[in-house]
């Protein structure tokens, strides 16, 4: 009976404690979800600032020893720096569209908008030709008849343009934040890169330093070979489409940028525009901003092999992936951050299987 007693109160102790083990891990589960979800609208914004922090840390560590050390002031001069190469554009572009906009309704409204007529050569293309000329006709006729006919799908159209607008919008406001957060992260370095230490020690044990080492040239490698090379090239072409004087040079330059961040030829962007422009523009304009577009199309491989470091060599494909995936899961933000997280996760894994090539 003693030693029946004694095993029956062994077991009740050893179900007691896996009950309160299962309770404990309940709990901290329970509270790991809940500062996940806490924290789950702010991961694209931290991850994007830390990615341009560490893009960009060796250019404020040699301003920082230029002001004597303050690392404040280092981190506020570039996150402002950064701040106005992406505000600034952005009212230009805003400003460009309003105004637009005004002008359209002024014209509509005064009944002074005029559509030329179309020429004969589209009644010959296949399957639209002829309800398109008959459209194209009563436009050039009578506008306002027109825009009666269509209001309905006019009333769709702006609605999406304005939902477009006011998410391109919102993405701005998050990359202003972003921007404010990698100036954070810059000026609290040192902090950061014990945290960092700790825990990839923690995860990884003895080879921690070389996967740190990794982490950190990759995501720098792919921000400024990658984003970087892209954005240098977005306002090349935004630049020289906006003293050129071409219609949409803002959407022109942020086409550039999608195409090149998803390593697409920006030409098959550039090019069709140069052309268009031969036809609104003296000659001689449209040829230097052709030579203009084919050197920004180009540019490309000058700079990637110079932000591209030894050993970090990303396949397109894993690139294409992340910034695809990116987009589709947090929007603009996540064409940026998804190309760095992704390749990233991808260098890591390859060390993690001794599959590094050297």
């Amino acid at each position: 009976m003693s030693e029946s007693a004694t095993g029956s109160e062994g077991r009740h102790e050893y179900v007691m404690q896996l009950l309160e083990a299962a309770i404990r891990i309940g709990l901290l589960f329970l509270l790991a979800s809940w500062c996940f979800l806490l924290m789950q609208p702010f991961i694209p914004l931290l991850a994007w600032g830390i990615v341009i922090a560490v893009a960009v840390y060796p250019l404020h560590a040699r301003l920082t020893i230029a002001l004597n050390g303050r690392a404040g002031l280092s981190a506020t001069l570039i996150t402002l720096f950064f701040l106005s190469l992406l505000l600034l554009p952005a009212f230009i572009l805003l400003d460009s569209m309003t105004r637009s906009a005004v002008t359209l309704y002024e014209q509509v409204s005064a009944g002074a908008l005029t559509v030329p007529a179309p020429p004969g050569k589209v009644l010959s293309w296949p399957v639209i030709g002829n309800k398109l000329h008959e459209t194209w006709s009563l436009a050039a006729d009578n506008l306002q008849a027109v825009l009666v006919r269509f209001a309905p799908q006019i009333r769709v159209l702006g609605r999406w343009l304005l939902t477009t607008v006011m998410g391109l919008g919102f993405s701005l406001l998050k990359f202003c934040l972003s921007l404010i957060i990698a100036g954070v992260v810059m000026y609290k370095a040192e902090a950061g890169k014990l945290f960092v230490d700790r825990l990839f020690a923690r995860l990884i044990g003895r080879r921690h330093e070389e996967y740190v080492a990794i982490s950190r040239d990759t995501v720098r490698s792919v921000a400024l070979g990658v984003v970087g090379v892209a954005i240098i090239q977005s306002l090349l072409a935004g630049m020289g489409l906006f003293v050129a004087s071409m219609p949409a040079a803002g959407l022109w330059a942020f086409l550039v940028l999608l195409l090149a961040i998803i390593q697409i030829p920006v030409l098959l962007v550039l090019i069709p525009v140069c052309i268009y422009g031969y036809s609104i523009m003296s000659p001689t304009a449209a040829t230097v901003l052709t030579v203009w577009c084919i050197v920004v199309g180009l540019l490309d491989n000058v700079l990637k092999p110079m932000f591209f470091g030894r050993g970090v060599e990303i396949p397109m494909l894993v690139i294409l992936i992340g910034s695809i995936g990116g987009m589709m899961l947090t929007g603009i933000i996540g064409l940026f951050v998804g190309a760095v997280v992704l390749s990233l996760g991808y260098k890591l894994f390859l060390i993690w299987l001794d599959m590094e090539s050297t």
